[in-house]
């Protein structure tokens, strides 16, 4: 009973306002109703305006499921599970985890940036614990990713630190800080 009467109430609120139109409407010239109808309808949507709608995410250009083979052996040594977007209303979500012989290291995507091929990462139980920067770059056609920073106490500690990796030649040595690029290949 209660919503019946919160219903009509409501219904009633609503149509109040159009009532009125109308009796002022019946009230003046044909060519005063016709200026009065299309002024009922302009204020009626603007009135009823439909909610906006989410964004979709943004997904981490990357995301997949790759093998790095750091022996250079032949098989893939790491297995690294990559999956990530924003959502405008919830922020950065997502994993950077990895599966090595070492060890499971899992990495909260705090942020990234697809046009600067760059994701922050948080790695509590990596053997140097704390915020990483990852760079990422396609050469020849494949994918490379650089740690080029890590073991950062806070996000603006990483941020802050301008050391830059090199993404023109990933094969180069020393083109990833002390190291070398390392090849995502996708699984």
């Amino acid at each position: 009973m209660i919503r019946l009467t919160g219903s009509i109430r409501l219904i009633s609120l609503l149509l109040l306002p159009v009532l009125s139109l109308l009796t002022a409407a019946c009230e003046l010239s044909s060519l005063e109703k016709e200026d009065a109808s299309v002024a009922m309808l302009a204020a009626l949507s603007a009135s009823f305006q439909a909610p906006a709608l989410p964004q979709a995410p943004i997904e981490l250009e990357i995301n997949g499921e790759y093998g790095e083979d750091f022996d250079f052996d032949g098989h893939a040594d790491m297995i690294h599970q990559i999956h990530a977007s924003f959502h405008s209303s919830v922020g950065y979500t997502g994993t950077w985890n990895s599966e090595t012989p070492f060890g499971n290291p899992e990495r909260t995507v705090l942020e990234f940036d697809n046009a600067k091929r760059t994701a922050y990462v948080d790695c509590p139980a990596c053997w140097t614990p704390g915020i990483s920067r990852m760079q990422w770059t396609v050469y020849n056609g494949d994918i490379y990713y650089c740690e080029i920073i890590y073991g950062k106490a806070t996000l603006a500690d990483a941020k802050a630190d301008s050391t830059t990796a090199n993404p023109t030649d990933p094969t180069v040595t020393g083109s990833c800080g002390f190291s070398y690029w390392s090849k995502l290949d996708p699984l």
